[in-house]
C-alpha cells in the first residue's frame, strides 16, 4: 500500500489537479478568505466541471457557463463569494510577461532551447505571484481549452462580469490591463527591431538604410502611440490614435521576412538565422493580437476580442512547454533546403531514354568491378588482426577511396540512388499542379524504378563474374583460395536470411545510406549559405598564385562535386564505424551492403570449392536479394518521408499517385525494368490517361 501511495504521489507531480465535478460543492466552497493557491485550485475545479462531457463524446462549455450564472442568481450568498474570488484574482493579475514573453522562445541555440524546454517540462520554473501565465498553466492545462474559450458567447461573459461588478462594487476589474498591454507592445516592437537589424538578416534584405528597415518604423510608431495613450490616460481622444498605421508597418515587416525566406531558399539556410526569423514572425503575430485588442478597446468591444486574445495566450502557454512545436516549426525550412540540394544531385541518377538506360548500365558495371576490389581490401584489412579502432580507420579509408574513385571515374553505386532519387521525386511532386499531372509523376516513378534496376543489374552483374574471375585467377597463381576456408564459410553463413540478423543489418545499412545523403545535402547547403564558391571565385590570393581563372575553376568544381565527395566520405565512415561500435559495445550493429555482399559471396563460393554446401549458397543468395531490397527500400522510404515533410506534400496526393502507378504497371509491367518502344510512346500514355481511366481527370 505504501508503495502504491508513493507511485501516486510521483504521478501527481506531473498531473494537473482535476478537482471535484459537483457544481454545488464547487460554488459553495468559494470564499475570499482562501489563499492565492487555493483560489487557483478552485478555478481549476470549476474549469474541470465546465469541460466535463455531458455524455461520452459531447461537451457543452457554453451551456454550462450559462447554467453557472443561473445557479448563482438563485443563491445570492454563493454569488457574493464567487464574485469576490473573481474580483480578488482579476484586480491583482498582471499580464505584462504573458503578453511579452509567453510562448516566444528566447533567441538561443537550437540545442539550448530544446534542453530548456525539457527542463521546464520536468521541473517548471516558479512563476511570479499573480502572474497571468500561472493562471493559464493551472486553469487551462490543455491546448483544446483555447477552442471553447474563443467560442464563448460574449453576452455570457458580459453577464458574468456585470454580476461581479454588482456584487463587489468594483468599477474596473482589470486595472493593470492597459498598462501591461502598452508596455508589452513596446517590448515586442523593440525586440523585433533588434532581431531585424542583425547583420546576417540585414544583408539578406539587400542591405537597406536604417530608415528603410520596416522593423524600425514599426518600433517608432508604436512608441509614439503608447506614449500618447499613457500621457492622456482615461481622457484619450481615440479619434486621434491612428492604429491603421501599425497594421501597415507590421505588414511591411512580414513582406521583408518573406523576401528573406526566398533568399534563403535560393542561397542556403542557417539554423540560427532561421530561428531568428521565426522569432520575429512569432513576435509580429503576438503584436498583431495586442494591436487588435487596442482596436477593440477603441471600438468598445474589448470583451469580445478579449476572448480571442485569451485563447491565443492559452495556446502559447501550451506550446511554450511542447518542444515538438519548436522542432517542427524551426527545422522544416532547413529540411527543405537540404532536400532540394539532395534532389538536385539525384536528378542525374534518373534515366528517361534507352540511351540513358544503357549509359546507367555501363556506369553501374564499372561500379560493380570496383566494389570487388573494395571487398578484397576489406578482407586484407581484416586479416591484419589490427585493434578494433585502427581496423575501423583502415576500413573507412578503403570504403571512402573506393567510392571517391567511382565518382572520379563516373561510375555508379546502386545503393546511393534511392535517397537521392526520392528527394528528386518529392521536388517533382511539389512542382506538379493537381491530379492531372499524376500520370507524369507516375511516369517519373517508373523512370526511377527502371534506373534503379539498371544500376543494380550493372553492379551485381559485373561484381559477381569479376569476383569469380579474381578468385579463380588468385587460386591458379598462388595455389590457394583467396579467402581462407573459415572466413569463406563464415561469409556465406552470415548472409542466411533466417538464422542470422542479416535482414536487420541490411535495414541498418539502408539508414546509413540515407544519412550520408542527408549530410551531403546539409554540407552543400552550408557552403551555399556561407557563399564559399563565390569567395573562391573572387579570392585575390588564389588569383595571384594560380592565375585569374583559377578561383572560378575551383568554385565550379566545388559546386559540381562537393555533395558527392562529402556523401562518399561520410558513407565510408558510417560503414566502417557501425561494426566498430557493435564490437566495442556488444550491440547488434553491423552492415550488409548488397554489392559488397554479392562479391563476398562469389569469392567465398570459389574459395570453398568442393566444400561448399549448395543449400547454404542458395539461402545466402536469397539473403543477398533481401539485403538489396532492404538497402533500397529503407533509404528510399526515409528520404521520401523527410522530403514529403519538407515539401509539405499531403497524404491524399500520395494515394492518388500510387493509384496511377498501379494503373501504369498493370498496363506495361515490363517497362518498369526495360525502356521498350511502347513505354516511350507518348500517344500510348495519353490513351491510358484519357480513354482507359477518364475518371482520374476529375
Amino acid at each position: 500500500m505504501q508503495e502504491k501511495s508513493s507511485i501516486k504521489k510521483f504521478k501527481d507531480l506531473f498531473t494537473p489537479i482535476d478537482g471535484k465535478r459537483d457544481l454545488p460543492y464547487i460554488l459553495s466552497i468559494a470564499s475570499p478568505q482562501m489563499t492565492y493557491e487555493q483560489k487557483l485550485e478552485w478555478f481549476g475545479m470549476l474549469r474541470a466541471w465546465i469541460v466535463a462531457p455531458v455524455n461520452e463524446d459531447q461537451k457543452s462549455p457554453n451551456t454550462r457557463i450559462r447554467f453557472i450564472i443561473q445557479i448563482l442568481e438563485r443563491h445570492p450568498d454563493w454569488s457574493m463569494n464567487v464574485s469576490q474570488v473573481f474580483r480578488d484574482m482579476l484586480t491583482t493579475c498582471r499580464a505584462f510577461s504573458s503578453f511579452s514573453y509567453l510562448g516566444l522562445f528566447e533567441e538561443k541555440g537550437f540545442v539550448d532551447q530544446v534542453a530548456g524546454l525539457l527542463l521546464e517540462k520536468v521541473l517548471p520554473l516558479p512563476k511570479s505571484p499573480q502572474d497571468l501565465s500561472e493562471w493559464l498553466e493551472s486553469i487551462f492545462p490543455a491546448r483544446e481549452d483555447a477552442e471553447w474559450v474563443e467560442a464563448l458567447p460574449v453576452q455570457a461573459v458580459h453577464e458574468l462580469f456585470t454580476m461581479v461588478r454588482k456584487n463587489t462594487g468594483a468599477a474596473i476589474l482589470f486595472p493593470h490591463f492597459m498598462e501591461d498591454m502598452l508596455a508589452a507592445m513596446q517590448v515586442l516592437a523593440v525586440q523585433i527591431a533588434s532581431m531585424g537589424s542583425t547583420p546576417s538578416l540585414w544583408i539578406r534584405l539587400g542591405s537597406p538604410s536604417i530608415d528603410q528597415l520596416p522593423f524600425w518604423r514599426l518600433e517608432q510608431d508604436i512608441s509614439l502611440i503608447c506614449s500618447k495613450l499613457r500621457a492622456e490616460g482615461d481622457a484619450v481622444d481615440w479619434s486621434e490614435i491612428n492604429l491603421s498605421q501599425l497594421t501597415v508597418d507590421m505588414r511591411s515587416c512580414e513582406v521583408a521576412m518573406n523576401q528573406a525566406f526566398v533568399y534563403l531558399q535560393t542561397n542556403g539556410v542557417n539554423t540560427g538565422l532561421v530561428l531568428r526569423m521565426e522569432h520575429i514572425l512569432m513576435h509580429l503575430k503576438r503584436l498583431h493580437f495586442l494591436v487588435n485588442q487596442l482596436e477593440a478597446i477603441k471600438e468598445g468591444r474589448a470583451e469580445a476580442y478579449g476572448l480571442t486574445l485569451l485563447a491565443e495566450l492559452i495556446r502559447a502557454q501550451y506550446d511554450a512547454t511542447n518542444f515538438r512545436q519548436l522542432i517542427k516549426g524551426n527545422l522544416q525550412m532547413l529540411s527543405l533546403r537540404v532536400i532540394e540540394h539532395t534532389g538536385t544531385s539525384g536528378e542525374h541518377y534518373i534515366t528517361r531514354t534507352k540511351a540513358d538506360y544503357f549509359s546507367m548500365l555501363k556506369s553501374a558495371s564499372g561500379g560493380g568491378v570496383l566494389t570487388v576490389g573494395t571487398t578484397a581490401l576489406k578482407y586484407g584489412v581484416a586479416k591484419l588482426m589490427l585493434p578494433a579502432f585502427v581496423e575501423a580507420i583502415f576500413q573507412w579509408g578503403n570504403y571512402a577511396f573506393s567510392f571517391l574513385a567511382m565518382q572520379a571515374l563516373q561510375f555508379t553505386l546502386a545503393t546511393k540512388q534511392p535517397s537521392m532519387t526520392a528527394a528528386a521525386l518529392a521536388n517533382k511532386i511539389k512542382q506538379s499542379k493537381g491530379t492531372k499531372n499524376n500520370l507524369a509523376i507516375a511516369l517519373e516513378i517508373r523512370h526511377i524504378v527502371r534506373s534503379q534496376f539498371a544500376a543494380v543489374l550493372g553492379n551485381i552483374g559485373l561484381a559477381v563474374p569479376t569476383a569469380l574471375l579474381l578468385s579463380y585467377a588468385f587460386a591458379k597463381i598462388q595455389g590457394q583460395p583467396f579467402f581462407d576456408p573459415d572466413y569463406a564459410k563464415h561469409s556465406i553463413e552470415s548472409l542466411h536470411p533466417i538464422r542470422t540478423l542479416t535482414l536487420f543489418y541490411a535495414a541498418q545499412t539502408g539508414v546509413l545510406l540515407w544519412m550520408s545523403s542527408l549530410v551531403a545535402g546539409w554540407f552543400e547547403n552550408w557552403l551555399a549559405y556561407q557563399r564559399v564558391p563565390e569567395r573562391l571565385a573572387r579570392n585575390i590570393r588564389i588569383r595571384r598564385a594560380f592565375g585569374p581563372d583559377a578561383g572560378k575553376s575551383m568554385s565550379g568544381f566545388l559546386s559540381r562535386n562537393i555533395s558527392g565527395i562529402t556523401g562518399n566520405i561520410v558513407l565510408g565512415f558510417f560503414l566502417a564505424a557501425l561494426p566498430f561500435v557493435g564490437k566495442i559495445t556488444g550491440l547488434p550493429l553491423d552492415i550488409r551492403h548488397v554489392t559488397l555482399s554479392s562479391a563476398s559471396l562469389a569469392i567465398s563460393v570459389v574459395s570453398l570449392g568442393d566444400k561448399v554446401i549448395p543449400l547454404e549458397v542458395l539461402m545466402a543468395t536469397v539473403g543477398v536479394v533481401c539485403i538489396g531490397f532492404l538497402n533500397f527500400s529503407v533509404s528510399f522510404y526515409l528520404a521520401l518521408t523527410v522530403a514529403r515533410y519538407a515539401q509539405g506534400i499531403s497524404e491524399r496526393m500520395f494515394l492518388s499517385i500510387r493509384r496511377r502507378v498501379v494503373q501504369l504497371f498493370t498496363w506495361q509491367p515490363l517497362a518498369f525494368f526495360y525502356p521498350n518502344k511502347a513505354s516511350e510512346d507518348a500517344e500510348g500514355e495519353n490513351i491510358l490517361s484519357e480513354k482507359n481511366h477518364p475518371s482520374s481527370q476529375h
